[in-house]
């Protein structure tokens, strides 16, 4: 995180996730980056994106989970998939559907923070609905 980003309010090691790229552990993901950078706060709460959102979708959304995506050569995440389809087990033994046991609608909004280009594994985003 650059001093750019602004100033961080707090650390949750929590949040922090990790992946072993060439016997090197890396971070790899950042989690709730809306509670402690202020930047990404007002970037996420913006006016303008609201407005693109609501108007695209036709509705009124509200922020699910917000996070920094990290990919390095030779990492993981680069084939096709879609977030939050998962299943898991939860204390009680009832099978939980990823993201559906939240909502059955999302949205996902993507900001580069690098230029994106083929030369450095660019992102390409597709629609799939359910």
């Amino acid at each position: 995180i650059s001093r750019k980003m602004g100033h961080i309010k707090y650390l949750n090691h929590e949040d922090f996730f990790y992946e072993m790229i060439n016997n090197k552990k890396k971070l790899s993901r950042l989690e709730k980056i809306s509670e402690k950078i202020p930047l990404i706060t007002r970037l996420l709460n913006s006016k303008k994106l609201i407005q693109t959102i609501n108007f695209i979708t036709k509705n009124k959304l509200v922020l699910f989970k917000d996070k920094i995506n990290i990919k390095y050569s030779g990492g993981l995440g680069y084939k096709p998939h879609i977030d939050g389809h998962y299943s898991w087990i939860d204390k009680h033994g009832k099978k939980n559907k990823g993201w559906k046991k939240y909502s059955d609608f999302f949205l996902n909004v993507v900001i580069p923070l690098d230029q994106v280009r083929k030369k450095n594994g660019c992102l390409y985003v597709s629609m799939k609905r359910f």
